[in-house]
């Protein structure tokens, strides 16, 4: 019999499905669906992602049957248009439920892709979109995780490797715990990495030695951590780059 946990702060993180980048499981579940893509804008990084093709917006232009895009980012919103992008929305998903074009809408998917640690209240919005939900609409979500070993070695260093912009830092339980109060089932939760390769106690150990001990200071900006983040199986745990839910209200 397993012995029970008294550390009411102590939650055991379950073995999931890890995910090879996050834009191909995303554009397969959208793919012949009707989705609601909120965030579309790649802020300050639009231009780029048009000219490199790696938009997710346009990417799910190509496989959905229909996709309205919803971003904060008039600036933003008129680049796509003036690449031919149409069923565009400028409006703050904080207060979604007052975006009157949204009305009468019926989606089959409401796609959050890295948007919720942007939000100054999420639960704000996690309670609005509940107006755009129908018997059969499911919420994508995904984050990045909080907890990556990466982050970590950076941290001993003596930096904390951040988007700008973002407001929070999320964890298994943590993101779990925000949607349940706010009133969703979780139907499945993956993890998402960028590398198929084995990350062994060896290269981790290895990592953080060059990191803690290296004596040379690298002129340019601290190399994204993208790049040093492997694939192992099962556990959302340190090793992985982010997180994947999908919830209905």
């Amino acid at each position: 019999m397993a012995k029970e946990n008294s550390n009411l702060h102590l939650f055991r993180v379950p073995k999931v499905e890890t995910v090879i980048g996050r834009m191909d499981f995303v554009l397969n579940r959208c793919t012949g669906k009707r989705v609601l893509h909120l965030g579309c804008v790649d802020e300050g990084l639009t231009a780029e992602r048009i000219k490199s093709g790696g938009l997710l917006h346009f990417k799910l232009i190509d496989v959905a049957t229909e996709v309205i895009g919803v971003d904060i980012s008039k600036k933003g919103i008129q680049l796509l248009q003036e690449h031919g992008v149409d069923n565009l929305i400028s409006g703050n998903i904080e207060q979604i439920d007052e975006i009157k074009k949204l009305k009468g809408h019926n989606f089959d998917i409401i796609l959050l892709t890295e948007v919720l640690e942007h939000l100054n209240n999420p639960g704000l919005f996690l309670q609005g979109v509940k107006e755009l939900f129908d018997r059969n609409t499911i919420m994508i979500v995904t984050v990045p995780n909080g907890l990556r070993l990466t982050g970590l070695m950076r941290q001993i260093k003596g930096y904390e490797f951040v988007h700008p912009d973002h407001n929070y830092w999320f964890s298994y339980m943590t993101i779990k715990t925000l949607m349940k109060k706010n009133g969703y089932n979780i139907e499945e939760m993956l993890v998402y990495s960028f590398f198929n390769s084995q990350l062994t106690i060896k290269k981790i150990v290895k990592g953080i030695w060059s990191i803690i001990f290296s004596n040379k200071e690298k002129k340019k900006e601290i190399p994204s951590s993208d790049k040093h983040i492997k694939k192992v199986q099962d556990k959302p745990s340190v090793l992985k780059s982010g997180y994947l839910f999908l919830k209905r209200s």
